[in-house]
């Protein structure tokens, strides 16, 4: 019933909420500790935090091995609040995780990354954060594009074959440049394009 193929309560339909302030930190708790329910119970509201040893501590806890660090990547001489730093603060974000490293270099390996859209204007600082090792990883999350330095995302057009392609397109370019180890949520676009068609 879910994916439309049986209709017991009618056709099925996901909707987006977006939530903003202290709420988030109770969903997110629910979310992962209903995700880890078969493995480990925790108190996972005690692991969200906005500061990095908090995550290294309560991840060792649970015994975690490997541990990767991946904020939404920050574009030069573009200011986006509460979807990624600013550029300024690059180095005080490797600097903390830098720290960790060393510190709990005997019980998890720590990696420092960052998700990032495919966008042509930032490839070759893309290229100099992985290739300068001052980063370990690249995820691809093409959550939107830019023009005229604003952010536009994907999922604000509804139903639109032309978003669409160029979301796919995008996608497409990240994965040939070789420069993402994987892309998170491909479905993203679904958010906006929410009609099954050929």
């Amino acid at each position: 019933e879910y994916i439309n193929l049986t209709h017991p309560f009618g056709y099925w339909k996901d909707t987006a909420v977006r939530v903003e302030g202290d709420a988030v930190n109770t969903f997110t708790a629910m979310f992962v500790q209903m995700w880890n329910l078969d493995r480990v119970q925790l108190d996972y509201a005690d692991f969200i935090t906005d500061n990095d040893e908090d995550y290294v501590q309560g991840a060792i806890e649970i015994g975690i091995k490997d541990l990767g660090f991946s904020d939404h990547v920050p574009f030069k001489e573009l200011h986006f609040p509460g979807m990624r730093q600013d550029y300024e603060m690059l180095e005080d974000y490797r600097k903390s995780i830098k720290s960790l490293q060393e510190k709990y270099k005997d019980q998890i390996t720590l990696h420092i990354g960052f998700e990032a859209e495919y966008v042509d204007e930032y490839i070759d600082e893309y290229k100099d954060l992985l290739k300068s090792k001052k980063i370990d990883y690249l995820i691809c999350g093409q959550h939107c594009f830019l023009e005229n330095n604003e952010q536009i995302w994907y999922n604000s057009y509804h139903h639109n074959h032309e978003m669409l392609t160029k979301y796919i397109d995008a996608l497409i370019q990240a994965i040939r440049s070789g420069l993402f180890i994987y892309i998170a949520h491909p479905d993203h676009f679904m958010n906006g394009y929410r009609v099954w068609d050929d």
